[in-house]
């Protein structure tokens, strides 16, 4: 039981050095870097393009602008249209 304790709370003292702000935003450029790289590599971007999809790699940032932008456009649409959920 005591060793069970103490290894849960080095698990949690590692988890809270991994889980910085600084790290996870490191952590998810990198991601995005890695990402984009792919989504742009020929073999991976020819199906989509023929499949009719437009792939592309961004920045977390842009993500979010492209979002918000999505969301209200699609706000104004379910309100122009009077959409009620049943």
């Amino acid at each position: 039981m005591i060793l069970s304790s103490a290894i849960r709370n080095a698990r949690n003292s590692e988890l809270r050095r991994y889980a910085s702000p600084a790290f996870a935003s490191a952590t998810v450029y990198l991601a995005f870097a890695a990402i984009g790289k792919a989504v742009n590599a020929p073999a991976m971007k020819e199906p989509f393009t023929r499949q009719g999809f437009e792939p592309q790699a961004s920045t977390p940032e842009q993500l979010a602008v492209f979002l918000g932008t999505e969301m209200a456009q699609n706000v104004r649409l379910v309100k122009r249209i009077e959409f009620k959920a049943e």
